[in-house]
This record gives C-alpha cells, sequence and structure tokens, in this order.
C-alpha cells in the first residue's frame, strides 16, 4: 500500500529457510515492492516474516498483492491480493498541550499510553515543529510519571528530542513536561511521540498529533476589587 516500504534486507525469517532473501525491487504501479527469493517450492510456503517501514496513518486502500514467478523464465506462476492488508494501530491516548501565545514560554505537556513494558535504556523520541522552541535538560524538564535519571537530548535541527531512561518504563499512562516558547506563526503544527526500546527498536509510536493554535491578541482585562467588613459582635 502507498506509505509502506522496505528495507534494504528484508528478509527476517522463513519456516525452513524456503526464503533465501528479501530485496527492494523499485516500484510497482507507484507501490514499493520487494523480490523474495526461494528455494525450490514443493508445497504451501508458510510463516515468512518480512521488515517494513510502515506510514504515520493508514492509506486509503490497505491491499498487498503477491505475484510468483519463474526466476529462470519470468512465467508468472500465481498472483494473489489481501484486501485486508496491516492496520496502523496509533499509540493509545497520545496527546499535547502547551500555551498557545507567541513569545511566552510555559509548560509543554505529553501523555501517552503503552500496553508494553520498556526496560531500562529505553527512551521516548518526540518529535514537535521546528519553529517552536523546546528546552528540555534540568529544570526545564518535569518528569511527572517517570521514574529515574532522565537524560534529555535535543536535536533542534532534526525537529525532536530523546529523553532516555535508566529505569524500566512500565506499561500504562505517562507523562512528562518539557518548557517551550511558541512563535507568531507554525507552519507545519503536528507532533508525534516514539517509545524505543534499549535495541532502538519501536515499540509504540503516535505520529500527526495536531498541535494547538496559536493565540493572538486575547482579551484581558481585570475585574472589580469588592470586600467587606465585619465587626464582631
Amino acid at each position: 500500500p502507498l506509505g509502506f516500504n522496505f528495507t534494504a534486507n528484508c528478509l527476517v525469517t522463513s519456516t525452513n529457510n524456503q526464503v533465501k532473501s528479501c530485496r527492494q525491487s523499485g516500484n510497482v504501479a507507484g507501490r514499493a515492492a520487494a523480490r523474495l527469493l526461494v528455494q525450490r517450492l514443493t508445497g504451501v510456503l508458510q510463516q515468512v516474516v518480512i521488515r517494513v517501514t510502515t506510514p504515520a496513518q493508514n492509506p486509503p486502500s490497505t491491499s498487498w498483492f503477491v505475484n510468483a514467478k519463474d526466476s529462470a523464465t519470468g512465467l508468472q506462476l500465481a498472483w494473489g491480493e489481501d484486501m485486508s492488508g496491516v492496520t496502523i494501530r496509533q499509540m493509545l491516548g497520545a496527546s499535547v498541550l502547551y500555551p498557545g501565545i507567541p513569545s511566552i514560554a510555559g509548560q509543554m505537556a505529553f501523555s501517552f499510553i503503552t500496553n508494553e513494558k520498556i526496560e531500562s535504556g529505553g527512551a521516548i523520541r518526540v518529535g514537535y515543529p521546528t519553529d517552536i522552541e523546546i528546552l528540555c535538560n534540568g529544570q526545564y524538564l518535569s518528569q511527572v510519571a517517570i521514574t529515574g535519571e532522565v537524560t534529555c537530548m535535543n536535536y533542534i535541527a532534526e525537529g525532536y528530542f530523546e529523553l532516555r531512561l535508566n529505569r524500566p518504563l512500565p506499561p500504562g499512562q505517562t507523562a512528562f513536561t518539557v518548557t517551550s516558547t511558541c512563535p507568531a506563526a507554525v507552519n507545519d503544527n503536528y507532533f508525534y511521540i516514539v517509545v524505543l526500546t534499549a535495541a532502538g527498536q519501536v515499540s509504540d509510536a503516535a505520529m500527526s498529533i495536531s498541535g494547538l493554535r496559536i493565540q493572538h491578541g486575547l482579551p484581558v482585562s481585570a475585574m472589580p476589587l469588592i470586600w467587606g467588613m465585619a465587626e464582631p459582635n
């Protein structure tokens, strides 16, 4: 489907080593394709696991196609279509909240829910609009629901920061805040949250989280000060 792609070496495993290799093979009708080389088959090819990269959201069509050919003659032997495909599941409860007032620093809060435990050495990567200034180390970070020592690395040019955890991250709801300053306008106002294992593998993710609207000219006025006096009897 559109948005899916294959890694350079996309074979993970196959039963009885029936599949020898998996390689990117250009595009077919605008969709990424991979070429799997198999040994001589005498039965049904089962339990083949390949590695793909997924899009941020589900594409309009989720169909996958398979075309089997004779490697020597190029003759088509079989073909098939899986119309259900793979459903992209966004991480539950992912949200961002911050004061969208230009040039005013404030706390930017992130929260999300994970289903799996992340062992120590994992990380939380947060992508943010590069128009927004983010400070996330020392006093500018509030761990809220994250325990243990947390180190923040801010990759400003790439538009993301990463919290590195020295203790396990248990399943359930997680929240933390950093310090942000918004500009007068944000061009691409979307965030993402990716939970990584110690090996750098993606455990869970939420992509394309909409940011808040930048507020201009908020009407602010003082209320009249009213007080009373009560004398004891």
